[in-house]
């Protein structure tokens, strides 16, 4: 079997993104486009596969240790350089909290966020938040099917936009201060589609800049 060739959606998609999404590509998670799924019957499918018990967890305690370094310990030889790189990290984790827990007791207003934030650091008992915020994740996903120890959503339609429609609402980066979503802690997507040229030769993979560092880490650290 011939490893998958890896290049720029930009380079060598035009037709499958004219079927896909109109010219616009999947910025937020990792996104393998290729010909047909293994148990695709359809002419358009997706797999969505979320980070694993472990890859959570390392995810939040690297999100806390950012937010705690910014806020709660600030030193004034950072350079101004890092001072604006661990600002965006505790801004980042922030949201993220937001994003997954505003349904949480705690968690369901910035201030009660912060203030709950602020009591773990100060009490010492990280380790306890840390473990809440986990179970929670594994609440999430407790009705899911798991394929080695990760939980995964599929979807098999007969349109493009039937696969947006699918894909979006789960993956695309949007914040709400009352409804909680998923889309941080999905590793990557996998779609067949069918109606690609392409695809009948190469797997494209498309990786966000901003997470592949992340993705990396988590995937071989």
């Amino acid at each position: 079997m011939k490893p998958p060739v890896v290049i720029t959606i930009e380079e060598q998609v035009t037709d499958m993104h004219a079927q896909v999404s109109a010219g616009e590509s999947c910025t937020s998670v990792p996104t393998y486009y290729m010909h047909t799924l293994p148990w695709q019957s359809k002419k358009f499918a997706a797999e969505i596969r979320y980070y694993n018990t472990e890859k959570c967890r390392k995810l939040l305690e690297e999100l806390l240790a950012h937010y705690n370094l910014f806020t709660f310990e600030d030193d004034e030889e950072w350079s101004s350089g890092q001072r604006s790189e661990y600002s965006q990290q505790a801004d980042t984790a922030m949201q993220t909290f937001r994003t997954l827990f505003c349904e949480k007791a705690g968690f369901n207003c910035q201030r009660s966020t912060e203030e709950q934030l602020a009591r773990s650091y100060q009490h010492s008992d990280g380790g306890e938040l840390l473990d809440m915020m986990a179970l929670w994740c594994e609440g999430f996903f407790a009705q899911h099917e798991k394929k080695e120890g990760a939980a995964y959503t599929r979807c098999e339609v007969a349109t493009a936009s039937e696969l947006r429609s699918c894909i979006d609402p789960v993956t695309a980066p949007v914040y709400s201060e009352y409804h909680a979503s998923l889309w941080p802690l999905v590793e990557l997507v996998e779609m067949g589609v069918q109606a690609s040229r392409v695809l009948h030769y190469v797997t494209i993979v498309d990786l966000p800049g901003k997470l592949l560092r992340r993705i990396l880490s988590f995937s071989h650290g």
